[in-house]
């Protein structure tokens, strides 16, 4: 049996929030945690504890802003 189903956000909802967040938060969290420090535009959104494992889908508290590595 795999995880519970979890209500998800999504369409412009979730590109509603995903703005707003990354307006608050420009910086990539992970880059300003490195030693030393690098400063670097956020591009993405996620949520610090994964909705699976009980994140909340609605709550601001839980996503950080990060840089996509490629």
């Amino acid at each position: 049996m795999g995880p519970p189903l979890v209500d998800r956000i999504r369409g412009r909802a979730l590109q509603r929030i995903r703005a707003r967040h990354l307006r608050l938060h420009p910086l990539c969290v992970t880059c300003q945690q490195r030693t030393p420090p690098v400063v670097r535009a956020a591009t993405q959104v996620d949520h610090i504890l994964p909705l699976y494992k009980g994140g909340q889908a609605v709550s601001y508290t839980h996503l950080r802003a990060h840089e996509t590595l490629m």
